[in-house]
């Protein structure tokens, strides 16, 4: 939810929009799926796609968390 482009809402406190108007969404997981959390600081510079192709040859290479996350940056 955003009021207009690169301006999303403010929920919590002082705002004027309560918490129940947050965005929820559930996802089932199963073993060996990948979680990637990110601010905008990565998602505002890489496509879905970038991550999702950098995440690939990260886990094919048996990178660890810590080479995976360089990798990440050194691409933003």
């Amino acid at each position: 939810m955003q009021h207009s482009f690169n301006f999303p809402f403010q929920i919590g406190t002082g705002s004027e929009f309560i918490s129940n108007k947050a965005f929820y969404n559930a996802h089932e997981l199963k073993k060996g799926d990948i979680l990637i959390f990110g601010s905008d600081g990565l998602f505002d510079n890489l496509y879905n796609q970038d991550v999702e192709r950098i995440s690939q040859s990260a886990t094919a290479d048996n990178k660890d968390l810590r080479e995976f996350g360089q990798s990440l940056l050194q691409t933003t």
